[in-house]
């Protein structure tokens, strides 16, 4: 079998010819490139309707958005229709949304018809269809034209594999522009009505229809107080209103106060009942007010600030909120008079109410049933998933054998983002359903889930307090109670329904060992590094090929055998794990010696498999597959720290040392560019009993997440290694 040898760019661009001798250099660039390439840009925070559809459910297979239209309209007569519209951004080539019908629907994708239900469909809600959806490269508009039958009407719809396909349904039509969510028509009879000619980039009313949920406030609720209209009359109650004014001359100027009855608060200090004239420096300054309800009268909120001349500070929205319309942000009601706290955030505010009221409640604004919600819209930055913590982990330890500290910033805004809105996140998804941000970490439905950033998480914060440990713990009780084991407690995957169902994957020993490993340090309870090593024993039982020391895939249980595919990655998560383990394993450990060989046999097996130019590939018993980088990483990371630490040594002590040196070398020469570019990283997998699949159908992507951090840490033990 002849070996391939990848070309991935013009040789004379690698890193390699840009001083590959220095690591630190290599380490720099590419750090640097994800930075600049995934800069730190907060959640958006977009205008909700709660009226709208919910997106119920958490998991993988019952996250769906109910568009049940019989809720909305329960007077609809037979025979009547409503069309239901949405924009959207497509995140990935092959994007599917799969049905379940209450009764006829058409999907119509740009004004052109995709898919129509079949009359099995219209008359059984437990049929489900994929849809595949030709989308434009950027922004797409869906109509769902649904028809009212005695079966129901409407239909429920989601994305294939929501976990990483999650899609984000935002509001159509330049009135609504910014807005999360489905819209609705009103219910007619009139089924001459084209949806293809809907202009859903342009104003609503040039559509002929009323759509819902409504945005504007009926007179009678117009004349109330602007709580009585959002919360309804609460006596002894408190609400709060928040925005802001712009000083805009230059230096300090004298600004007079009218103010109604309130608590009121400029950037954090409190007023006094009648605070007069105020100095004001130039720029944004923030207003606060804590109003009670007194039952009697509007509970209401005014304010008036203006210069000496009488020309008026208008205010203006707190941040960047989409698709709001006025000046305030408002939240309640409490049964306390709240604490206000100098500096807060958006989330400090609802995360420091939390803790000492029994209400939560979040921002919104001055509509009917408008709510705020967060939304994840950046690739890679302030998410949770096993890819993006271990690209973290790399960066974290390139932080410290660099000393940058602006990249242990960026790593920490990444972290925060996610672990500040925790709480949140858990309580919008018991409220809106599947929540917009952190939702595989709401979720914990499988490893992938934990681990991984579980793990990088913990290496980051040494002392994991708060939040930090409130997640971490959530993640061990997870990893120790709920997640499914066969009767030997080996970690599968259910998944009943799923392409998937009743199969272990060598990848879950990532997802697992060293968030344990780490667990066990944090908590004092070495029962963490026992469950690891028992699930190293069982993977070895039901994984490893002996004929060639690697190990296969998957074990699929429906078939009773293993896959017998070793495909790289896979075992470079192994070998990973293998190291992280044995490094906190203490000497005197009664399973050390047994796992210690069961390394030390793998790296034999690995050997013997790599690459003429370093590389090991793809799958790795056959070299007429790609050369790929991530495994290549992984196995030079393990044999390095093998050295480092002392757990081999010997002849085969300097073979692990020329492979190691061999792969930092070619991965420099044919998998890094000048530019910090990573070649040759293998997508995320699927799994099959196939060779042609992981060499032929599982190609390399660029800059994939499941590569960068691994590169960096094998440059770094590379570089211990050599310093030892």
């Amino acid at each position: 079998m002849q070996e391939t040898q990848s070309i991935y760019f013009d040789p004379e661009s690698s890193i390699s010819l840009a001083g590959s001798r220095d690591i630190n250099h290599v380490l720099s660039v590419i750090a640097e490139r994800y930075m600049a390439q995934n800069p730190p840009n907060p959640f958006r925070l977009r205008v909700f309707h709660t009226d709208s559809f919910p997106a119920t459910g958490i998991t993988e297979t019952d996250s769906r958005y109910d568009l049940n239209l019989s809720e909305k309209f329960p007077e609809a007569p037979d025979g009547s229709f409503s069309f239901i519209a949405a924009r959207f951004k497509r995140e990935h080539k092959d994007t599917r949304l799969l049905v379940n019908c209450y009764g006829p629907v058409l999907i119509y994708l740009n004004g052109e018809k995709v898919w129509h239900s079949s009359v099995r469909e219209d008359v059984n809600k437990a049929i489900e269809t994929s849809v595949e959806l030709p989308c434009n490269e950027s922004w797409n508009f869906i109509v769902i034209r649904c028809q009212k039958t005695a079966s129901g009407f409407g239909c429920m719809v989601g994305p294939y594999e929501p976990r990483w396909r999650w899609l984000k349904f935002l509001a159509p039509f330049k009135d609504r522009q910014g807005q999360g969510g489905f819209i609705y028509s009103e219910n007619i009879m009139d089924s001459g009505i084209d949806p293809a000619s809907f202009k859903l980039d342009s104003a609503e009313k040039e559509s002929g229809l009323k759509w819902l949920p409504r945005r504007e406030w009926s007179r009678e609720d117009l004349d109330k107080g602007c709580f009585d209209r959002l919360y309804g009359n609460k006596p002894s109650m408190y609400a709060c209103g928040w925005t802001t004014i712009e000083q805009s001359y230059p230096g300090r100027r004298m600004v007079s106060f009218e103010l109604s009855p309130a608590a009121w608060y400029l950037n954090g200090e409190k007023l006094s009942g009648n605070p007069g004239e105020i100095p004001l420096d130039t720029g944004t300054h923030e207003l606060f007010a804590v109003v009670p309800c007194s039952g009697q009268g509007k509970w209401d909120l005014r304010f008036k600030a203006s210069y000496a001349g009488g020309q008026e500070l208008p205010p203006k929205m707190p941040g960047q909120i989409l698709g709001a319309k006025g000046e305030w942000l408002y939240i309640g009601p409490f049964k306390k008079e709240p604490e206000v706290i100098k500096g807060f955030g958006i989330f400090d505010f609802f995360n420091r109410l939390g803790e000492k009221s029994e209400e939560k409640v979040f921002w919104r604004v001055d509509e009917p049933n408008a709510v705020i919600r967060p939304y994840i819209e950046n690739p890679c930055f302030g998410r949770w998933n096993y890819p993006l913590g271990v690209t973290l982990y790399g960066l974290t330890q390139t932080a410290r054998v660099l000393n940058r500290e602006d990249i242990s910033t960026y790593i920490g805004l990444h972290m925060n983002q996610v672990i500040n809105t925790h709480q949140y996140s858990l309580w919008d998804s018991e409220v809106y359903g599947y929540p917009e941000i952190n939702n595989q970490l709401v979720g914990l439905e499988m490893l992938d889930d934990c681990g991984s950033f579980g793990s990088a998480m913990l290496e980051y914060f040494k002392e994991a307090q708060g939040e930090i440990r409130n997640i971490a713990d959530r993640i061990a009780d997870h990893i120790s109670n709920k997640q499914e084991r066969r009767e030997d407690g080996a970690f599968f995957r259910l998944r009943l329904g799923h392409w998937m169902e009743n199969t272990l994957w060598v990848d879950d020993l990532y997802m697992c060992i060293p968030f344990l490993c780490r667990y066990a340090k944090l908590s004092g309870d070495p029962s963490y590094i026992d469950e690891a090593v028992l699930q190293v024993k069982c993977f070895r039982k039901y994984l490893f090929i002996p004929e060639h020391n690697v190990m296969s895939h998957v074990y699929d249980f429906k078939y009773g055998t293993a896959t017998k595919m070793p495909w790289g990655r896979g075992n470079g998560w192994c070998l990973f794990s293998l190291s992280e383990l044995l490094e906190a394993m203490p000497e005197d450990h009664r399973d050390r010696q047994e796992i210690l060989e069961f390394f030390t046999t793998l790296c034999e097996g690995y050997l013997k498999l790599q690459g003429s130019r370093g590389l090991w590939h793809q799958f790795l018993i056959h070299p007429d597959s790609y050369e790929e980088t991530s495994c290549t990483a992984m196995f030079i990371y393990a044999f390095c720290r093998a050295l480092r630490f002392g757990w081999i040594k010997g002849e085969l002590a300097d073979r692990l040392y020329g492979a190691a040196k061999k792969g930092w070398q070619g991965i420099c020469e044919i998998s890094v560019d000048q530019e910090g570019n990573i070649f040759g990283v293998c997508m995320g997998s699927s799994y099959s009993f196939t060779p042609d699949y992981y060499k032929n159908i599982l190609t390399w992507v660029l800059n994939d997440t499941h590569g960068t951090g691994i590169v960096l840490l094998a440059g770094i033990e590379i570089a211990k290694l050599d310093q030892s």
